[in-house]
C-alpha cells in the first residue's frame, strides 16, 4: 500500500529535495526521473534508499511498457495522478 504523498508538480512551486519525478505525458509517460520537468508527478520519499528502490521499480515498469493501457488522449497520451495512485 502506498504510505507516500504523491502530487502534480508545479513549475511556480520549490521542488523538495527527497523526491521521485514520473513523468505524464506522452509516450514515455511514467518514466522516473530525479530532476522535475513541467509535465510530471512528485512522489514524496523519505530516503536515499526509498528513492532508489522506487526509481528502479518505475523504470522497470516504464520499460516494459506497463503503463502504456493506462494512458488516455488521443493526440498527447497523459498518465493521470489518479491512476498513477491506483496502480501503485
Amino acid at each position: 500500500m502506498l504510505t507516500h504523498k504523491v502530487r502534480t508538480y508545479s513549475v511556480h512551486q520549490p521542488a523538495p529535495e527527497m523526491a521521485l519525478y514520473i513523468l505524464s505525458r506522452g509516450r514515455n509517460a511514467g518514466k522516473p526521473m530525479f530532476e522535475p520537468c513541467p509535465n510530471c508527478h512528485i512522489i514524496y520519499v523519505r530516503s536515499t534508499d526509498e528513492l532508489e528502490r522506487y526509481y528502479w521499480t518505475f523504470y522497470a515498469f516504464w520499460k516494459q511498457g506497463f503503463f502504456h493501457p493506462h494512458l488516455c488522449g488521443s493526440v498527447i497520451e497523459m498518465l493521470r495522478l489518479c491512476d498513477l495512485k491506483t496502480l501503485m
